[in-house]
């Protein structure tokens, strides 16, 4: 089987990727990793661990903010043109009661007037063009409504005018937004995916040149498994990950790379003592993460080793027969 076709089959390495497509990657990985336990706030906190943020992150932030800060300058002038438009409505009020009242009082000198006339002789009348006086007031008055009736036209085309803007200022925004995140996505999960694909290739591949009779069949299948978990080693090494297994010789159990499943036995001399290893620990190398001094110095970028995932050992747990 070709191993090295399947580590090299249409894909991307994670040393030929660019620092803003690696912590990518990384923030796409602990969202998946939240979901299962292993990667979260409070787990990175104790694992000493500080994941920058992305460049193109904090461009899209700075961005944002400029917005928020343009759209805020926007409502302010929003909500100034509105009390204009208020004081406007305000005076276009008064002037409409003032003329309301002027024609009020009009109509009561007419009255008054016309009892006048019916007293006075005609040699001592003082002609007085009423109509004349009349005109001239609803002309004035009709000016200033339609001044006001302008200017209350003006201000709300200008607000409807600012608040398309502001509408399309955010659909463009939105699209945007939307195309990064589809972007980073596909970044972040494409290589695992053609990994995982090309795995599935080779073990349908397994299945179908097994050998009919059993006597070839078991060493064929032994065989080709023991290159399958060799290529899965391959992948995991891709990215920075790697197997360990403690010492053979070195029985003592280490909480902090290995997790305990109890085997009990009557022979004191055996407890807490690792009996097997069920499972491998995993080592995965995280680049380029900013481990700062505690006295605030200057500090360069550099690798940082955790364990992704402890050893899975046997351990001898005593148990009194009596018991």
């Amino acid at each position: 089987m070709n191993t090295m076709g399947f580590l090299i089959s249409g894909k991307k390495e994670v040393s030929k990727m660019s620092d803003k497509e690696k912590i990518s990657l990384l923030k796409s990985l602990q969202t998946n990793l939240e979901e299962e336990g292993c990667w979260t706030a409070e787990w990175l906190s104790e694992q000493n661990i500080t994941l920058p943020k992305c460049g193109e992150e904090e461009e899209e932030e700075r961005q944002l903010a400029e917005t928020h800060k343009k759209l805020t300058d926007t409502i302010a002038e929003l909500e100034k043109q509105e009390k204009e438009k208020e004081a406007l409505d305000r005076e276009y009020q008064e002037l409409s009661a003032k003329l309301k009242e002027i024609r009020q009082n009009i109509a009561e000198g007419e009255k008054e007037l016309q009892e006048e006339k019916k007293t006075v002789t005609p040699s001592t009348t003082t002609p007085l063009d009423l109509n004349e006086l009349k005109n001239e007031l609803q002309s004035n008055l009709t000016q200033i409504l339609e001044t006001l009736s302008g200017k209350i036209e003006h201000e709300n085309h200008e607000l409807t005018r600012i608040l398309d803007k502001v509408e399309d200022k955010l659909m463009r925004k939105e699209a945007d937004l939307q195309g990064f995140q589809e972007d980073s996505y596909l970044k972040a999960t494409a290589p695992f995916l053609k990994q995982f694909i090309h795995l599935g290739d080779m073990m349908r591949k397994v299945v179908e040149e097994n050998p009919t009779d059993t006597e070839t069949s078991a060493p064929y299948l032994l065989k080709q498994f023991e290159q399958l978990i060799d290529s899965i080693d391959f992948i995991l090494r891709d990215f920075s990950v790697e197997v360990f297994r403690h010492d053979e010789e070195d029985t003592r159990f280490d909480p902090h790379t290995q997790q305990s499943f109890d085997y009990l036995t009557d022979d004191i001399t055996l407890d807490k003592k690792i009996r097997r290893t069920i499972n491998p620990g995993y080592i995965w190398t995280l680049p380029y993460i900013l481990r700062a001094k505690a006295n605030g110095e200057a500090h360069p970028l550099k690798e940082y080793r955790m364990i992704f995932r402890r050893e899975q050992v046997e351990c001898y747990k005593y148990m009194d027969k009596k018991q």
